[in-house]
């Protein structure tokens, strides 16, 4: 886990790809994700093609190996080779999707909460964001989340 929950930016100023690092969230963990920085118009984000409002949505990671990664690490800073070194043992990734929705960040909803064990990264959907959507992410105690919290939860309805 990083430090006692201190934010850790996925995408801000500094980002130069629509992926975020891969992170991983361990059993009894819960990951808050906050996001600034998003328009809360549509834009084309493909010319002459496809219009959309700047979001961030959630992909899961499968490896072949099981998830054994202590608890709430941000991979790509913890071990400097896990991209290189794991992307081989990678069976799936995709977004994550309930109900026909993908679990999305956007300027209409800013905040969320991931309590599910696994592997996962962020993606823009709008190239001309990175740099300046900015997405955050601390390790919190689920005790630590207040019950009102609940419909914050990713997955819940």
């Amino acid at each position: 886990m990083r430090g006692n929950g201190a934010p850790f930016a996925l995408f801000d100023e500094q980002s130069a790809s629509v992926f975020s690092p891969a992170f991983y969230v361990a059993p009894g963990k819960a990951a808050l994700f906050q996001a600034f920085g998003f328009e809360t118009v549509s834009r084309e984000v493909e010319p002459g093609r496809a219009w959309a409002r700047p979001q961030v949505c959630l992909r899961q990671i499968l490896y072949q190996a099981p998830d054994v990664l202590p608890d709430l690490w941000l991979v790509d800073q913890v071990l400097g080779v896990y991209r290189e070194g794991l992307k081989g043992l990678v069976m799936a990734e995709g977004p994550v999707i309930t109900h026909g929705c993908a679990w999305t960040l956007s300027a209409c909803d800013t905040m969320a909460l991931l309590d599910i064990p696994g592997s996962y990264r962020l993606e823009l959907n709008d190239p001309g964001s990175v740099g300046q959507a900015r997405v955050y992410m601390r390790a919190l105690a689920p005790e630590a989340v207040p019950r009102r919290s609940a419909r914050l939860y990713w997955g819940e309805e």
